[in-house]
């Protein structure tokens, strides 16, 4: 499948928190964000296209062992979204 139809809430949501988004990375589409904190660590979120049965991995990890894994609906996308920041946010301040 396709980000079509969850590219404009990832977008205006990416927008909305201030954050770059990777919509590429080797000819691939993707769609992800680096969060970095103040002492310079990162973190990743990265959105997965929609299923065929409607459901959207969101997944958030440190480059490490820390890694969480959601999924969404277009409904609650912006939520879940907001709710893997907190954790990458979290990660950053330990």
């Amino acid at each position: 499948m396709t980000y079509e139809v969850i590219d404009l809430g990832i977008e205006r949501w990416a927008a909305y928190r201030n954050l770059a988004l990777i919509t590429e990375y080797k000819n691939e589409a993707v769609r992800s964000v680096i969060v970095v904190g103040a002492a310079g660590g990162k973190t990743q979120i990265w959105i997965d296209p929609p299923s065929s049965n409607g459901g959207i991995g969101v997944h958030v990890w440190n480059y490490g062992k820390k890694r969480r894994d959601f999924v969404a609906t277009v409904a609650d996308l912006r939520n879940v979204l907001d709710d893997a920041l907190t954790i990458a946010r979290g990660w950053l301040n330990e």
